[in-house]
């Protein structure tokens, strides 16, 4: 299973088995509603984006699956502790909401927590480039607010001012662009296209900045932003991650974070 769907089981099994211990509270049955809850919302939170997956919008599926998820395993709970209508309406009236709310939550805590990481890691607090409109930017005037690529003595692997040095590749700044932040919503040859357009343009450093600010034209498009509303939340989790892994510049995680407020508030 991918990271992706790791991350939707464990988050519906979490929402499913908030909402069976509270329909296990109305028959003092709360351990068991909670049991109930949580592995079924677990299953259908695997189980239920597969069936899509062929689909172009298998990433929205994949997200908004978590609801789904929690609701129906409130409904499983109610009925395993025999908790009637009363304790069917809230289990799934539960699941649904925290389904929803659950992922938004979890999203802004790992991006306060990158934002804070990111302060700490530049105490001077620079200027940041911004991009513009139609996914251009100002960096080529302000390429010293990036770290430079590694010298010929930084070797693969090794960290270099905090950030780990990698030889920026193409391929690999795609798969992460496309499988890791646009979750595959965006067909693979317009990621490449525009990952190698800004790969000669600005000297970032890794992989992994570059992903981030190709993703983050699309996510900017437009015609884009309904389609990838979901996607975008889930990014911003995983550029998050890449930050506290070391793998990711703070300033570019900084960008992301503020452009994509800008756009979706939040």
């Amino acid at each position: 299973m991918s990271d992706q769907g790791n991350s939707v089981a464990v988050i519906s099994g979490i929402v499913g088995a908030i909402a069976g211990a509270f329909c296990g509270l109305i028959v003092d049955q709360a351990w068991d509603g909670l049991i109930a809850g949580g592995l079924v919302s677990a299953a259908a939170g695997v189980v239920g984006p597969q069936l899509y997956k062929p689909d172009w919008d298998a990433p929205r599926v994949a997200v908004g699956a978590i609801p789904h998820a929690g609701w129906l395993g409130g409904l499983a709970a109610a009925i395993y502790v025999h908790a009637g209508l009363a304790g069917a309406f809230v289990g799934c009236a539960i699941g649904y909401v925290g389904g929803l709310l659950l992922p938004v939550a979890l999203m802004m805590f790992l991006t306060a927590d990158g934002k804070q990481q990111s302060k700490a890691a530049s105490p001077t607090n620079p200027s940041m480039p911004t991009m513009a409109s139609g996914g251009e930017t100002d960096w080529e005037s302000k390429r010293q607010a990036v770290h430079t690529r590694p010298t010929p003595s930084s070797l693969p692997g090794e960290r270099n001012h905090g950030i780990l040095v990698l030889d920026v590749n193409v391929d690999a700044a795609t798969d992460l662009a496309l499988e890791c932040l646009l979750l595959n919503a965006i067909e693979r040859p317009e990621v490449r296209k525009v990952v190698e357009s800004f790969g000669s343009k600005f000297n970032l450093p890794t992989n992994y900045d570059l992903a981030v600010v190709a993703a983050l034209a699309f996510f900017k498009s437009p015609n884009l932003m309904d389609r990838l509303s979901l996607v975008q939340m889930m990014a911003r989790v995983t550029a998050a991650e890449w930050l506290q892994e070391g793998n990711l510049s703070p300033k570019i995680l900084r960008i992301f974070e503020d452009e994509l407020y800008r756009a979706y508030k939040p």
